[in-house]
């Protein structure tokens, strides 16, 4: 006879046997039924559902992204739709796109004429808010290299320059003809209208762009100066600009005050952004002093100041010259417009010597 032991180890065979038959002696194990050539854990569908009728088996769904309907775990397509079909979205997107990425030519075709109407429609806002300074403006940039070259030539050695007056297009006249804040190139002159040529015709002109171009090169040559000494910062562009600002405002406001106060003697016209062009000429100077100050030093810098200062104010008297017409002789007062010209050429020298940046090369 065996005992408990010998039972607890005995083989399991094909029934139950061995712990399940202790187990069912006792009443608290009921093993579940299977059907034939399944045992284990190998439940089938139809033995979970008569464990629990209420319950109904669900099997996971996946998406077909290709079909655009959901799927059944092992593939089979559900005919569901939910959700964008991304392979016809796919193909609509690239019907817009030719072979290798190009752009449809009719959708580029219609692009650029939407671009191309709505800069129009800026350029008319733009002109409604400021009438004629558009106009204006675009003549003092109207320049070539041909140009830049000659007034280069003109400013750096202007001993060697024999005339200063501006060619006109119109009737022969005196001098200025430009309404002041007005149309450049247009106005009344002290004995009749004219009209003067573009910079592009005339290296007298005055021009904005050799200013603006120089009195940029000018900041980034100052910044570089500073930052090799070790005290550049951020506040160091904002003084160059402040400076330069107030030396404008200064110099064109004295011009604009003795040609008001002597109006009645010397009747003249001429344009306030005539004027800022002339007065910032200066900054030419000023880059060429910085680039021989760097490789020189200070002796050199200052010997380039000496030169440039005396350029700019030969070239200023002269323009002045021009500028302001001569009363006629025997009038009184006449002497006070050559004091004010030959004024105003040595404060080309002190403007841009209180301009430089010489502390730190």
């Amino acid at each position: 006879m065996r005992t408990n032991s010998d039972d607890f180890f005995a083989p399991v065979d094909s029934g139950h046997s061995g712990f399940y038959q202790r187990q069912q002696q006792e009443g608290g194990f009921h093993p579940p039924v299977h059907q034939s050539g399944q045992q284990g854990f190998g439940h089938d569908a139809s033995h979970a559902q008569h464990q629990y009728p209420d319950q109904q088996l669900q099997e996971p769904q996946h998406r077909n992204f290709n079909s655009g309907h959901p799927q059944s775990a092992y593939g089979a397509d559900t005919g569901m739709q939910s959700g964008p079909n991304l392979s016809d979205m796919g193909a609509a997107m690239m019907g817009q796109f030719g072979a290798g990425g190009a752009m449809n030519p009719m959708v580029y075709a219609g692009a650029q004429e939407v671009s191309k109407k709505a800069m129009e429609r800026a350029q008319e806002q733009v002109k409604n808010v400021f009438p004629g300074y558009l106009e204006m403006m675009r003549d003092y940039f109207a320049v070539n290299n041909s140009y830049v070259l000659w007034k280069f030539k003109v400013l750096l050695v202007p001993f060697t320059h024999k005339s200063f007056r501006r060619k006109t297009k119109g009737v022969s006249g005196y001098h200025q003809g430009v309404a002041d804040g007005m149309m450049h190139g247009q106005g009344k002159g002290a004995q009749s209208n004219v009209e003067y040529v573009l910079p592009l015709e005339d290296v007298n002109a005055p021009d904005l762009y050799l200013p603006s171009m120089a009195f940029m090169t000018y900041v980034i040559v100052c910044a570089f100066v500073k930052g090799t000494a070790g005290q550049f910062s951020p506040d160091v562009l904002g003084e160059i600009l402040s400076s330069c600002v107030f030396a404008l405002i200064f110099e064109v406001g004295l011009v604009r005050l003795f040609l008001f106060l002597f109006k009645e003697l010397l009747p003249c016209s001429i344009s306030t952004l005539d004027l800022v062009a002339y007065t910032t000429y200066k900054n030419v100077g000023l880059v060429l002093n910085m680039v021989v100050g760097i490789f020189l030093g200070k002796m050199g810098y200052y010997m380039a100041l000496f030169y440039t200062g005396c350029a700019m104010g030969w070239f200023y008297s002269k323009t002045l010259q021009e500028i302001i017409p001569e009363p006629d002789p025997g009038v009184s007062g006449r002497h006070r417009r050559n004091w004010f010209i030959y004024g105003a050429a040595p404060l080309q020298l002190v403007f841009m010597w209180y301009l430089g940046y010489s502390g730190d090369l």
